[in-house]
């Protein structure tokens, strides 16, 4: 007998044998049923589901690559959820029965030894999941790359004062700057005519301040 193990409810146990044979027993019936039966290996990774009414285990096909099968206890039915192009084994169920988790070796990374000059693949194993119900989504749902563009805010549209604050002053354009300055000098340089003794004196070796409007 492999590793007997107790389903959530603890009424029922499963194990396997030498034989090959994967089994389980509801101790209220007390009586034995066979699951299913390995042809090329021993089954040996099971796991029951969180409302104890299903099996995973894994069991070797004829290339001697696992598969990952359940098993209804409800109608005896085998379901495969894997193939043999990879070799897929140890599933367990996630605590809310919703996903199926499993290894697998689908990493084939090559990599060159630094003694024998041959070829390697020493990391294949990853972690792989699977839903259980057609409604479930996959818990890793692919990323968009798509961006989203901020729609451009309306320029004539005033923005509403805040309580108590008085409302912003609207920015000037850079054309009233421009004039605003330009009238500012014009009254700046009548005032220097209109008084020219006010003006500092100048050094001796630069010219008298010039008059006119062309200052």
């Amino acid at each position: 007998m492999y590793a007997p193990t107790w389903s959530t409810d603890s009424k029922k146990l499963a194990w396997a044998d030498k034989d090959a044979r994967l089994w389980y027993v509801d101790i209220n019936e007390k009586k034995q049923v066979e699951v299913d039966r390995g042809k090329y290996g021993e089954i040996l990774n099971y796991s029951w589901s969180p409302d104890s009414k299903w099996l995973a285990y894994d069991k070797n096909a004829e290339n001697a690559y696992a598969v990952v099968h359940l098993y209804s206890l409800a109608d005896a039915k085998i379901t495969p959820v894997t193939t043999s192009m990879p070799n897929s084994f140890a599933p367990v169920f996630d605590p809310d029965g919703k996903y199926l988790y499993f290894l697998s070796d689908r990493d084939f990374n090559e990599v060159l030894g630094n003694v024998d000059f041959e070829f390697a693949n020493p990391k294949t194993t990853r972690i792989y999941v699977v839903t259980l119900r057609k409604d479930e989504t996959s818990p890793f749902q692919p990323l968009s790359d798509e961006t989203q563009i901020k729609k451009e805010e309306n320029k004539d549209e005033l923005v509403a004062p805040s309580v108590g604050k008085a409302p912003a002053k609207p920015a000037k354009k850079p054309e009233e700057k421009g004039r605003r300055s330009q009238k500012k000098r014009k009254k700046v340089m009548k005032e220097i005519q209109a008084n020219p003794e006010k003006l500092p004196p100048r050094p001796p070796d630069l010219p008298a301040y010039p008059e006119g409007p062309g200052l």
